[in-house]
């Protein structure tokens, strides 16, 4: 997807000060996509591991300062005139604001206030704007037909907040993971409210990736290293394989039947039901020749379709045998055929 989709989203979205960084990185080895939210030239995650000198110190000699603390915050009300006030693509805005109200229904039910009181401290709201806004504007740049996801590992052991430790998935992750098969692997939290509710609100199905032909694979990354292996979210473009249809390859031979009469048996078997008559040259008994008969159809029709070919070919018998059809797709003999 091209950055510019990311560019002109953010461009129309009243934040001052906020940029985004997008470049190549590295994790554990695997190479992929780093994408940041800048606030006056910081980040607002805090700097990246190849930022933080062997002293331990966030920027030193490489220009880069430690973020800000802030301690201003903005209601969730706040957040969404922002975005309903922009001049957002009409089905970007309204699947952005989707977004946030999922994040603030989940906040407010493990805060136990009413949504219109959650709030977010201030970084973290630009943030989110810029994470949820972007995949907003993302998901219609791709228009897909589904997304579907596998397990989610959303990490183990506590982690450290304003209110002291909290188990993983903390409580606004844990509200939205429900319905999702999730596994725990690895220390610290691995799936953020944000991620969670992408998941939540964007995901038709949770499944093993289903048959599919992979066009295009991405690899975005996290901030931290782990040692539990690659901090990263792989994401596949496919086109949907057509699944097998289970059908029926009814045949026989024919032998002696007037060459007129082949066109009325192939019209009667389409009104029966037939998908598809294909008549064959063959060498009968005794060397005679003759023509055999293969329809296809659905199992129902087989019984039907028989007696038709018995009653129309003077043929004493036939044979069937089950088969399976695969149907091209229309997109893919557009781009078979240069279209």
């Amino acid at each position: 997807m091209p950055q510019s989709v990311l560019q002109e989203a953010l461009a129309v979205v009243d934040l001052p000060g906020i940029e985004m960084e997008v470049h190549q990185a590295r994790r554990a080895g695997l190479v992929g996509t780093r994408f940041r939210v800048m606030r006056d030239g910081r980040p607002i995650e805090g700097p990246e591991p190849e930022e933080v000198s062997a002293d331990g110190e966030s920027g030193a000699g490489l220009g880069v300062s430690p973020p800000r603390l802030r301690t201003e915050v903005r209601r969730l009300t706040e957040v969404t005139r922002a975005i309903q006030r922009s001049a957002l693509r009409s089905s970007t805005k309204e699947r952005a604001l989707q977004l946030f109200a999922r994040l603030g229904e989940a906040e407010a039910r493990v805060q136990g206030i009413p949504v219109e009181r959650v709030q977010f401290d201030e970084d973290a709201a630009l943030d989110a704007i810029v994470d949820l806004v972007g995949a907003a504007a993302a998901v219609g740049f791709l228009s897909p037909d589904g997304i579907t996801c596998g397990p989610v590992n959303v990490g183990g052991a506590k982690i450290e907040s304003d209110e002291g430790h909290l188990p993983v998935p903390p409580p606004a992750v844990a509200q939205l993971v429900l319905g999702m098969p999730i596994y725990r692997r690895g220390e610290g939290e691995l799936l953020t409210p944000t991620g969670a509710v992408l998941l939540a609100e964007l995901v038709d199905s949770f499944e093993p990736r289903p048959a599919a032909v992979a066009t295009r694979v991405g690899y975005g990354l996290g901030r931290r290293e782990l040692d539990s292996g690659p901090n990263a979210v792989r994401l596949w473009l496919s086109e949907r394989a057509e699944e097998p249809t289970e059908a029926v390859a009814l045949e026989c031979e024919i032998d002696g039947l007037p060459g007129e009469r082949f066109g009325l048996l192939m019209e009667r078997l389409g009104e029966d039901g037939a998908m598809d008559v294909t008549f064959t040259q063959v060498q009968t008994q005794k060397n005679r020749p003759g023509v055999r008969l293969t329809v296809l159809c659905r199992p129902g029709d087989l019984r039907r379709l028989a007696e038709t070919v018995l009653a129309e070919s003077a043929c004493s018998s036939c044979r069937w045998s089950p088969v399976q059809q695969i149907k091209a797709q229309g997109d893919s003999r557009r781009q078979a055929a240069g279209d």
